[in-house]
């Protein structure tokens, strides 16, 4: 049975496990506002599921970043996929990407929307998650939905 329906439509969101989602809550400003007994398994996929009505799509995720990782090293760290859907959802959640790789990367450096309408013709894309995958993905709109703190 899907996780999310809507309508006659209806996915499989697949979430990341309870150890990548608590480290990526560990945020110093905001540790104190995430309220217990708060199901983020289900806000993920509340979250996938209005991305996908709001641009529907064969696929997508939500990523996260690894606040203990970006303190810890250098300007570095991680953006993990904390919830996807799509024919390869579960080979890639709960994996993760530097946060300044691709297309996903540049938009959370930078903050800023991105749209690429043929991935093949855009610089920005690094194919690496489609290799590990082995998806070929075709066009790719990213945001961030909150900013680094």
């Amino acid at each position: 049975m899907p996780d999310i329906s809507y309508g006659d439509r209806a996915m499989k969101v697949q979430v990341a496990g309870i150890q990548v989602l608590s480290r990526t809550m560990m945020r110093r400003k905001q540790k104190d506002s995430v309220q217990e007994g708060v199901d983020l398994g289900r806000v993920l996929k509340e979250i996938v599921s209005w991305a996908e009505r709001f641009v529907p799509s064969e696929s997508g995720s939500v990523l996260l970043d690894d606040p203990v990782l970006k303190r810890q090293e250098d300007g570095g760290g991680r953006l993990f996929f904390a919830a996807c859907f799509g024919k390869k959802a579960k080979s890639l959640v709960g994996t993760s990407i530097a946060v300044d790789e691709g297309i996903a990367g540049q938009t959370y450096c930078s903050g800023e929307p991105y749209i690429s309408e043929d991935v093949s013709e855009d610089s920005a894309f690094q194919p690496e998650v489609d290799r590990r995958t082995k998806y070929k993905s075709i066009s790719i709109i990213a945001a961030v939905a909150a900013h680094a703190i």
